[in-house]
């Protein structure tokens, strides 16, 4: 979930460009074909390879596109807190992917962002013709459903305080997300993210 957050992230970015965005469009891919088989059976190599790449594509493209909120939240949390990495990224994917599409949507100048969650939607589904809503509707959906299938754990389980919720949110920070979140929605994201 981590490769996946840093792919999604680094396609996303405002740093993004197309050498990046053909390498994050790749991994995307990949994730969306054989992450949940890598998860759900572990011996199976191919799915394993895929996801190898991926990840390895996912260093590539944040060393030179950046990442966002997520991984902006996720490095003070870990600093802060003992709390794996991938868990924090994993358990912040929804809330903040959320939480900056409907700001994109509020947005004059959310379109071209709002048209790679599109994008990104259609990897995971063969139905065609639908509008963009569908597909980003169906690309959070699959993230949250993912995020339980393979049984995130909340941040809460790391005994995170509201008051602990506050000061991330406070000290964190955006990266090259697409859209800024303000520290009100870090503050929800991490919220939801602690459910």
């Amino acid at each position: 979930m981590d490769a996946f957050t840093q792919l999604l992230e680094s396609y996303l970015s405002k740093a993004a460009n197309p050498v990046t965005d053909a390498l994050a469009w790749q991994g995307l891919k990949l994730v969306s074909q054989s992450l949940l088989i890598a998860y759900e059976n572990g011996l199976n190599s191919h799915a394993r390879a895929d996801m190898s790449l991926a990840a390895y594509l996912s260093g590539i493209t944040l060393a030179n596109a950046g990442l966002g909120t997520v991984h902006g939240m996720a490095g003070i949390i870990g600093g802060l807190k003992l709390i794996p990495h991938g868990v924090i990224c994993s358990a912040l994917m929804g809330p903040c992917n959320a939480i900056a599409i409907r700001r994109l949507k509020e947005s004059a100048d959310g379109a071209y962002a709002l048209g790679k969650y599109t994008n990104v939607g259609k990897l995971f589904t063969t139905a065609s013709r639908q509008s963009d809503s569908y597909y980003i509707d169906l690309l959070q959906d699959t993230i949250a459903a993912w995020t339980q299938r393979m049984h995130i754990p909340s941040l809460k389980q790391y005994d995170v305080q509201d008051s602990d919720l506050k000061r991330f949110a406070r000290l964190s920070d955006n990266k090259n997300n697409p859209i800024p979140l303000s520290e009100d929605d870090r503050y929800e994201a991490l919220c939801l993210a602690s459910k």
